[in-house]
């Protein structure tokens, strides 16, 4: 209204000089002008607003976020800026030279494949570490392993496996397929995302070795910090901020030794280690073999031994065992007994096996820091996840429709010194520690496929991103 007296005062003289067209045309079907409203650009909009909206996005978001222009691109790049919490990517099982890796989003239940970039063709992966992949390729004769971010395309070189002498060949010589050259390594922890903070740790099948690097190093460092006397193997290792956490598994004997802190140097770094010893029992083997197939025996060995998982949860430690049962027909003995096996007391004796299968029982949590190790029967809200590559812990509240007190475990076996592999593997999927109830809902696997990992993307991972 107050526009409409404004227009008739300053048209004052028109309408003195009354005229009816012009009355109808300035009054009646009077128009204001239209405001023009400035809403200004997305990417003029205030850091911490943007901020706000990033962090609640999840990972394929972001990448697309960070495909819009370069001031978002550049947000992306902030690692400082926590983005929305997830629960962990399943790499699903593939086979070498793949062209494309698929991960199944267990949040959204959908998987998507991801180009493999060129640094990494021909190989293959063997575990996960801190949004990397641990990635192998090459021969028994020229290994290569490798750091590799799927998102961004970048890799990072880690020594040559046959710098682990002799332990890396006498791995070889033994395995009935030494193509399979990489199941020697049996577990990769790195500190950090960030390569220039960037230290590894490995442990190694049949193997009393734990070695470190950084990215780009020629060789491993070999650690030397328990006596080659005492008889025990590498249950997991995890780096808890910046101390490496070993489990070591020893025979009850006399002369065993309690947890310990000690430090290792590495070229200018220093590379804190805490060393856990647990107990490991070796079973007397009670095999059911009540029943025969054709002229072979056939049973199974009750709990035959167990695999081990550490996981960092609210700042406390906790051991995963997966206890397993073994299936087997076995056909004659041996004529050659397995030395090593009888000395170390972990072995089976001479016999010969048509088929073996490894079969989850159960799985028991235990807490780390009292001696003997606390049973946990309840880890609250939280979604325990274990592999052979990255174990770690998430709270189901974070997660709409996801409850807790559960366990998402992948396939954790090696076959690669049996006599023959099983045609397939069902150890993988869910448990319920509630009620023990056990979901084989995950894909199956071939044991020769590359291993199933979770992994935790980070896309920014070396400041690039391939959208």
């Amino acid at each position: 209204m107050a526009e409409l007296i404004i227009h008739l005062y300053t048209n004052l003289g028109d309408y003195l000089s009354f005229s009816p067209s012009s009355f109808l045309k300035n009054t009646i079907f009077y128009n204001p002008p239209k405001k023009e409203h400035n809403f200004g650009s997305w990417h003029e909009l205030q850091d911490g607003l943007m901020e706000n909206i990033f962090r609640r996005l999840n990972l394929i978001d972001r990448v697309r976020f960070g495909g819009v222009c370069k001031s978002w691109r550049s947000l992306v790049m902030q690692k400082h800026v926590r983005a929305a919490p997830q629960p962990p990517w399943l790499l699903l099982p593939h086979g070498r030279n793949c062209k494309s890796l698929s991960f199944f989003s267990i949040c959204e239940g959908v998987v998507y494949d991801i180009k493999v970039a060129e640094a990494a063709k021909g190989g293959w992966c063997i575990g996960s570490s801190r949004g990397w992949l641990i990635m192998a390729s090459g021969t028994e004769y020229e290994p290569e392993v490798f750091l590799f971010n799927p998102f961004s395309g970048v890799r990072h070189n880690l020594p040559s496996l046959t710098t682990i002498f002799p332990s890396f060949f006498d791995y070889v010589d033994a395995a009935r397929d030494p193509q399979r050259f990489a199941s020697f390594i049996d577990k990769i922890e790195v500190l950090s995302s960030d390569p220039s903070e960037c230290i590894v740790a490995a442990t190694f099948s049949r193997s009393k070795v734990l070695a470190f690097c950084k990215p780009g190093d020629k060789e491993w460092s070999v650690w030397e910090g328990i006596n080659d006397q005492q008889r025990h193997y590498y249950l997991d290792i995890i780096f808890c901020e910046d101390t490496l956490c070993a489990l070591v598994g020893m025979e009850e004997v006399e002369g065993g030794f309690e947890s310990y802190t000690t430090c290792m140097k590495l070229g200018n770094r220093e590379v804190m280690v805490k060393v856990i010893p647990h107990i490991v029992h070796v079973f007397d083997h009670a095999i059911n073999d009540d029943f025969e197939i054709g002229d072979q025996d056939s049973g199974f060995v009750e709990e035959e031994g167990s695999k081990f998982n550490l996981v960092e949860s609210d700042g406390e430690l906790l051991m995963v065992v997966n206890v397993v049962d073994v299936h087997f027909t076995e056909f004659g003995e041996s004529e050659e007994e397995d030395e090593d096996d009888e000395e170390e007391g972990w072995g089976w004796g001479p016999v010969l096996w048509e088929f073996v299968y490894y079969k989850t029982r159960t799985f028991e949590v235990f807490k780390i820091g009292t001696v003997p190790f606390t049973r946990v029967r309840s880890v609250g809200d939280k979604m325990l996840f274990v592999s052979q590559g990255e174990s770690l812990s998430v709270s189901a509240a974070d997660f709409k429709g996801f409850s807790g007190n559960l366990i998402y475990f992948l396939e954790h076996n090696d076959y690669s010194f049996e006599d023959f592999d099983p045609k397939v593997s069902r150890e993988s999927g869910v448990f319920y520690l509630d009620d023990e109830r056990i979901e084989r809902s995950f894909p199956s696997t071939l044991p020769k496929q590359c291993r199933m990992c979770w992994l935790t993307p980070h896309p920014w991972l070396d400041e690039k991103l391939n959208v």
